[in-house]
């Protein structure tokens, strides 16, 4: 019989589990001064144009390493501090510093609402990043498609380049449906989640519904440019055959015998 939450903490001895309370809200306290320090650090040598040379001899001098000394100091110019939340830590804001202000104050208002980890608030970041190249790569193709249709290029030239973007476009879905694939294979065999044990729970749990959300909307994407491709290719294999037909030479030999070269006595 599994023992309800109540059940346990009867059974726990008041004193220890309050000295355990203690230690957490001292680590917390930690952290928050941690946080804070690092804050300051970064503002203090922001406060100061220094040129490389100089910050590697003050990293020396100060004992820290050049590259916690570097980050702290960008982090902080980055985010100036009216756009810091208390309520989010200095490494939350790390990971946005290099975003614009809007969206990096939106992605910091997600991460507080959703009380996101620093994994999370990075792999969203990261789901956000793919969907703009995603994106970026869809318009390019699209652009190259309508630059196709407004021209008046040869037609075995058109056909040969939309035949290139139509197969352009499949084996990207091949191979974003790949990844998901082998993403499922890994969430079956048990590696995907001690891989991302890090995460905080529901994170997890939305990991393969958002892979299916951004794949669903990449192959809406790029289904009607495939079909208008499909248009184009065929309304130039019916142009090319009407051209064929109109400008085929007349077979050779005498005229038939109604016609009026025949007839007037033309003919040999």
């Amino acid at each position: 019989m599994i023992e309800s939450s109540e059940q346990i903490r009867a059974g726990i001895d008041a004193a220890w589990l309050e000295e355990g309370r203690a230690l957490v809200a001292r680590e917390q306290d930690m952290d928050r001064a941690r946080d804070t320090l690092a804050w300051e650090m970064g503002d203090w040598v922001a406060d100061r144009e220094v040129g490389y040379g100089d910050l590697t001899r003050l990293a020396v001098d100060l004992d820290i390493s050049l590259g916690t000394l570097k980050n702290r100091a960008s982090v902080a110019r980055r985010i100036d501090p009216a756009r810091r939340r208390d309520d989010l830590s200095w490494s939350h804001h790390a990971e946005i510093a290099g975003l614009e202000p809007v969206e990096g104050d939106a992605a910091l208002a997600e991460a507080a609402l959703y009380s996101w980890s620093v994994d999370r608030l990075r792999g969203a970041l990261g789901e956000r990043r793919a969907a703009a190249r995603a994106a970026r790569e869809i318009a390019r193709l699209e652009a190259e498609n309508e630059a196709l249709r407004a021209s008046q290029t040869d037609p075995d030239e058109a056909r040969r380049v939309l035949d290139g973007v139509r197969g352009e476009i499949k084996i990207g879905i091949e191979l974003i449906e790949e990844g998901y694939r082998r993403i499922l294979a890994a969430t079956q065999s048990g590696r995907l989640d001690a891989a991302a044990k890090g995460l905080h729970g529901n994170a997890r749990n939305r990991l393969l519904p958002s892979l299916e959300v951004l794949i669903g909307r990449a192959s809406e994407r790029a289904a009607p440019i495939i079909d208008e491709i499909e248009v184009a290719l065929s309304r130039l294999d019916g142009g090319a055959n009407r051209h064929d037909a109109v400008t085929d030479d007349p077979p050779a030999g005498p005229p038939p015998e109604d016609h009026p070269d025949r007839i007037m006595g033309a003919g040999p």
